[in-house]
């Protein structure tokens, strides 16, 4: 976590917070349909103060409801813009796009939104696919939600 953010979070969230970023439905992974529910899959998150990049960060293992973590958190996103007609672009750019993601310490897909004209979203996976996290802020400042998205990766598995 970038280190002007990690000495003002505490752990919060709930799996409401899941599903109000939309993070509900389902997926396909090796032809099998699998459930993403809030509920079962939510780890836990973060809340954080002052606004300075993300005010909040959830992380969610996607798993099929018996415990068992699958590489499904691409797959997801790949759905999540699909379904939101997310742009094969730059999240640089600004919000409504995906992308992959490549750092030093690892890799994945970023999905960058705004939903209904509220604060903004990065979505992103790591850990090889089977971590889910989103983040967000309390108003409408895309672009410091997303340079602290670009320090943040630096430090993902």
């Amino acid at each position: 976590m970038p280190s002007t953010l990690a000495p003002r979070c505490v752990r919060g969230g709930t799996p409401d917070d899941a599903r109000s970023a939309g993070l509900s439905g389902s997926v396909t992974s090796f032809g099998v349909v699998q459930q993403v529910n809030p509920a079962a899959d939510f780890l836990g998150g973060l809340k954080c103060s002052p606004a300075t990049g993300a005010t909040r960060l959830y992380v969610m293992a996607l798993n099929d409801g018996t415990g068992g973590i699958y590489a499904v958190s691409d797959e997801y996103l790949t759905a999540l813009g699909e379904r939101y007609g997310l742009a094969s672009r730059s999240c640089a750019a600004g919000p409504g796009a995906h992308e992959p993601w490549t750092s030093q310490s690892g890799e994945g897909l970023v999905a960058c939104m705004t939903l209904s004209g509220r604060q903004p979203w990065v979505y992103f996976s790591f850990g090889e696919g089977r971590y889910l996290a989103f983040a967000t802020r309390n108003d409408s400042n895309y672009t410091a939600l997303y340079e602290w998205w670009s320090q943040l990766k630096a430090f993902l598995p």
